[in-house]
């Protein structure tokens, strides 16, 4: 599942994880650059 469609497909779920303490942001960070990672190999 790519984190970043889910977020644009559905800003509800975005607004809960940005309310979410930090940790959850980092953890969708390290998601979006392991996408990334994953897309240009």
């Amino acid at each position: 599942m790519n984190a970043r469609s889910s977020a644009t497909t559905t800003p509800f779920l975005f607004e809960t994880d940005f309310r979410r303490p930090q940790p959850s942001r980092e953890s969708m960070r390290a998601a979006e650059a392991a996408d990334e990672a994953a897309s240009q190999a």
